[in-house]
C-alpha cells in the first residue's frame, strides 16, 4: 500500500475517534448501498433531523452484502476502537445484514429498524416464555443455573417500525373520492408486503357487501395493460401494491417510476397507492406509508432508547398511515376532493392564476414597486388633503340626511303597533270564520278567503318596509339559534298555501333526505327569505310549479346549506335582472302592473342574505326562474333520516308526471335501504306485482284504477294537490289507503308511516 494512502486512511480514522470522543453517544445508521433511493434517503434524512437536537454523534453507512466489504467494515471500527450505543437500519438490505452479523460486530447493542414487513420484525421480535421445560437426564430433576441460562429465552435488542398496508382505510379512502366505486383490484407480487395484503383480503372480502375485491397476483405487463383498458373508469379502482411483476426492472427507484407510470398510462380506471413513493406518474394517492413520518418515529424511538427509557427498549409497532392526495392527478380523472378527511396531505394544490401571476411581478419588480408606492402615497396624502377641505358642505348634508332617516325610522317603528294590532285581529277571525263556521255558503267563504288573502297581503307588504327601514338604518341583526329544519319546512308550507287558493299550480317544499335534524341559523330571517322568494314565484306563476329544494353540499371545512326556489313562470329579461334587487323596482313597472307588490322583497332577501354571508343568485329565462343561495351553518343530528323507515329492503313503487319529484322520492327510499321504481305512465305502474308499497299522485285517478291498485299493493299512499270529494270517498270505501294533501309535510309523511308500518 502506497505511504500516501495510509497516511490518509489513519487521518481519517483520528478525525473520527477524536469526534467519537467528545461525543457522549454514538449512532450508527445502516442504509442499502443503492443511494438513489428516495423512500431510504428520506428515512435517513427524518431521523438525523430528530437526533441532531441531541448531542451526539451520527454515522450513516451505505453497507454493501459482499463479504469483503463487511470485513473491511469490521476492521475499520476495530482499528479506531469505535462502540456504538444505538444501531438503525432503515430497509431490507441493511436489516438482513445486521440480522446476519450483530454478534460479530455489535454483540449487546440495541436495534432499531424500518422498512421491514412484519414477518421480519417477528423474526427478531422476543419469543414467548417457555411454559414447560424437560430435565436433561433421567436422574436429575433440578436444572443448573448455567443449564436454565442456556434454555431461558434471551430478551430481544430488536425494535422498530414494520410497514403496515392498512386495507380498510385505503378502501374508505377511495369511497371518499370515488363514490361509485363497485370493484377494486389489487395488483400484488411475491413479497412479504404483497402476502400481508392477501391475508387482509381473505378476511375482508366476506365483509364487504357493496364492493367486489379482487386481487391481481404477479400478472405479466402484457396481460395487465389489456386488463386495465377494460375497466370502468367509474365504478373500479385499482390499487398498486406489488411492483415486482414479470418483465418489470430491478432498480428500486426505477421499478416504481416504471410501474406506477406504466399501469395509469393503461389503465381507463383510477390507481392508487400504499406508499409515498408510488404517488407519482399520475396516481391518485392512498391511505399510504409516509416515508419521512417513519423516519421520524424511528429516531423518536432512537432517542428514547439512548435516554434510558425502558418503555422504547424492545418490541415492534405498526406505521401509523396518512391519506395523501395528487390534485393534479384527480384533476386528469375528473375526481371530487370535498369528501376527503382534513388531516389529508395535499400535493400539487394549484392556486389561481392571479396570485401567482403577482407573485411572480413582485418578486421580479421589487425595487419598482417599493417606488411605486412611495409616488401613490405622496400622490394620496395630496388628494386626501385636498378632498378633506372640500367636502366639509358635503359631510353635513350627509349628517342632516341621516338624521332625517333616524327620524323615519323611529316614526315606523311608532306606528308598527298601531298597524299590526287591527291586522292581526282581521287575520284571526278571518281564519276563525273558516275554520270553525259551518253555517257559511260558497260565497260567503270566497267573501273570508278575500279578507284573509288581502290582510297576508297587507301585513307582508308592511313587515317589507319596516325591515327596509331597519336596513337603512343598519340595525339589521342576526341572531342564531338550533333550528329544526324540517319544522321550518312545514311553517313555510303553512304560511304559503293562501297564496294557492286562487292559483291551479302545484307547490312542492323538498329537503333532502340527507338533511340534518338541526341548523344553527336565525330563523325569523332565513324563513323571511323564503317566504319571499316563494311568494314572488307564486305571484309570476300561472301554470306549472313552485319548488323549494333543500340539499346538504358538504366538503372537508365546513356544512353548506343550498336553498332553491324554482318556479316555471313568466321569466326575467336578461337585461333586468340587476334591475329586480333595486328596492322598489318591478319588471312591469308602471300603472299598468298586473302583478302588484312593493317591489322590497328581493332587495330585503339580498341585503338578509348578505347579513348571514351568503349571496342571492339567480337564473331565468322563458320557462322559468331560479333562486338560490348557500349559506355555511353548523349542524347536528346529520343522520336524522335514518329514522324515518324502520323496515329496510322494502319495494316502493312511484308514480309522478314530475321527473324531478319522482327522482326525489325515489331518492328518499333509496336512503331508508328501499328498492325504489318510478314512472311517469300507470300502464307501467300496473303491469309490476308483488311490490310492498305504492306512492301516487293520485289527482286523475279513475275509480277503476284505485280499485285495481287496491288490488295490487298492501300498502298505498296517494298525493293530492286539491281538496275533492274523492278523497272522503277513498277514505270511506279504502280505509287502508293513506291520503296527504300536497304541499305535504314532512310530519304528516312520518305519521303516515307510522300507521303503515305499525306492528
Amino acid at each position: 500500500m502506497p505511504f500516501c494512502s495510509i497516511m490518509k486512511k489513519s487521518v481519517f480514522f483520528a478525525i473520527v475517534w477524536v469526534v467519537s470522543a467528545f461525543a457522549y453517544q454514538n449512532v450508527l445508521v445502516l442504509n442499502s448501498y443503492n443511494q438513489g433511493f428516495v423512500k431510504t434517503n428520506d428515512i435517513t434524512r427524518a431521523i438525523q433531523d430528530v437526533l441532531r437536537k441531541s448531542n451526539m454523534n451520527i454515522h450513516i453507512e451505505d453497507i454493501d452484502m459482499r463479504e469483503e466489504l463487511i470485513n473491511s467494515m469490521l476492521q475499520k471500527y476495530i482499528d479506531i476502537n469505535m462502540k456504538f450505543d444505538v444501531i438503525i437500519t432503515v430497509d431490507q438490505t441493511a436489516f438482513n445484514y445486521v440480522k446476519n452479523h450483530e454478534n460479530i460486530l455489535w454483540e449487546n447493542v440495541p436495534i432499531v429498524a424500518c422498512g421491514i414487513s412484519k414477518l421480519q420484525a417477528e423474526s427478531v421480535s422476543e419469543p414467548e416464555p417457555t411454559e414447560f421445560i424437560e430435565p436433561l437426564d433421567s436422574e436429575s430433576t433440578e436444572l443448573s443455573l448455567e443449564q436454565m441460562d442456556s434454555i431461558a429465552p434471551k430478551k430481544s435488542l430488536w425494535s422498530g417500525i414494520y410497514e403496515f398496508y392498512d386495507l380498510p382505510a385505503q378502501i374508505d379512502f377511495i369511497q371518499r373520492i370515488q363514490g361509485n366505486v363497485k370493484r377494486i383490484i389489487f395488483i400484488t407480487d411475491n413479497t412479504d408486503a404483497s402476502k400481508d395484503v392477501s391475508e387482509q383480503l381473505n378476511s375482508t372480502i366476506s365483509m364487504q357487501k357493496n364492493i367486489n375485491l379482487e386481487e391481481w397476483k404477479k400478472p405479466s405487463l402484457e396481460s395487465l395493460a389489456d386488463s386495465l383498458r377494460h375497466l370502468n373508469p367509474s365504478q373500479d379502482a385499482v390499487v398498486l401494491v406489488g411492483v415486482e411483476l414479470n418483465g418489470s426492472t430491478k432498480n428500486p427507484q426505477k421499478l416504481w417510476q416504471d410501474m406506477t407510470k406504466y399501469v395509469d398510462s393503461n389503465s381507463t380506471a383510477p390507481v392508487y397507492s400504499f406508499w409515498d413513493i408510488g404517488i407519482q406518474n399520475g396516481v391518485i394517492g392512498g391511505n399510504i406509508i409516509l416515508a419521512s413520518l417513519m423516519g421520524k418515529n424511528i429516531g423518536l424511538i432512537a432517542e428514547a432508547i439512548l435516554a434510558g427509557n425502558d418503555t422504547y427498549n424492545s418490541g415492534f409497532k405498526r406505521t401509523s398511515n396518512m391519506p395523501m392526495v395528487d390534485d393534479n392527478a384527480a384533476a386528469k380523472r375528473k375526481l371530487k376532493l370535498y369528501k376527503l378527511p382534513p388531516e389529508t396531505i395535499r400535493l400539487n394544490k394549484e392556486e389561481s392564476w392571479i396570485i401567482s401571476k403577482y407573485q411572480q411581478y413582485v418578486y421580479n419588480m421589487k425595487n419598482a414597486i417599493i417606488a411605486e408606492l412611495v409616488i401613490i402615497l405622496l400622490l394620496g396624502f395630496s388628494f386626501y388633503s385636498y378632498f378633506k377641505y372640500s367636502n366639509r358642505k358635503l359631510l353635513q348634508e350627509k349628517h342632516a340626511v341621516e338624521k332625517a332617516s333616524k327620524a323615519k325610522s323611529l316614526f315606523l317603528a311608532n306606528m308598527s303597533h298601531e298597524i299590526r294590532n287591527p291586522l292581526n285581529s282581521m287575520l284571526g277571525f278571518s281564519e276563525l270564520l273558516l275554520s270553525k263556521s259551518t253555517n257559511l255558503n260558497d260565497e260567503q267563504r270566497e267573501w273570508c278567503n278575500n279578507i284573509e288573502i288581502s290582510s297576508y297581503h297587507l301585513r307582508d307588504t308592511f313587515n317589507n318596509i319596516l325591515d327596509f327601514s331597519k336596513i337603512e338604518a343598519g340595525n339589521l341583526k342576526i341572531e342564531e339559534e338550533w333550528v329544526d329544519i324540517f319544522s321550518l319546512c312545514d311553517d313555510l308550507i303553512s304560511v304559503c298555501s293562501h297564496y294557492l287558493i286562487y292559483k291551479p299550480i302545484k307547490f312542492y317544499v323538498l329537503p333532502s333526505i340527507y338533511m340534518p335534524k338541526f341548523i344553527k341559523t336565525d330563523p325569523i330571517r332565513l324563513k323571511q327569505v323564503l317566504v319571499n322568494l316563494i311568494s314572488n314565484a307564486m305571484k309570476f306563476t300561472t301554470e306549472g310549479s313552485v319548488k323549494l329544494l333543500i340539499n346538504p353540499e358538504t366538503n372537508e371545512d365546513e356544512q353548506k346549506i343550498h336553498f332553491e326556489i324554482i318556479d316555471t313562470g313568466i321569466g326575467i329579461p336578461k337585461e333586468k335582472i340587476k334591475k329586480i334587487f333595486e328596492p322598489f323596482e318591478q319588471i312591469d313597472s308602471g300603472h299598468t302592473r298586473k302583478y302588484g307588490g312593493s317591489g322590497l322583497g328581493l332587495t330585503i332577501s339580498k341585503n338578509i342574505l348578505q347579513a348571514m354571508n351568503s349571496n342571492l343568485e339567480v337564473q331565468s329565462d322563458k320557462k322559468g326562474s331560479r333562486f338560490h343561495f348557500l349559506l355555511s351553518l353548523k349542524t347536528k343530528e346529520n343522520e336524522f333520516y335514518k329514522k324515518f323507515l324502520n323496515e329496510k329492503h322494502q319495494k316502493v313503487v312511484i308514480y309522478n308526471q314530475d321527473k324531478q319529484i319522482l327522482s326525489f322520492i325515489k331518492e328518499c327510499v333509496e336512503a331508508v335501504e328501499g328498492i325504489a321504481e318510478e314512472s311517469t305512465d300507470m300502464k307501467t305502474i300496473f303491469s309490476l306485482n308483488n311490490r310492498d308499497l305504492l306512492i301516487a299522485e293520485a289527482d286523475d285517478f279513475s275509480d277503476n284504477q284505485i280499485q285495481k291498485i287496491q288490488e295490487m299493493f298492501p300498502k298505498v299512499i296517494l298525493v293530492f294537490h286539491k281538496k275533492n270529494d274523492k278523497i272522503a270517498k277513498i277514505k270511506l270505501y279504502h280505509p287502508k289507503f293513506e291520503c296527504l294533501l300536497s304541499p305535504v309535510k314532512s310530519n304528516d309523511v312520518l305519521t303516515v308511516l307510522q300507521r303503515l308500518y305499525m306492528p
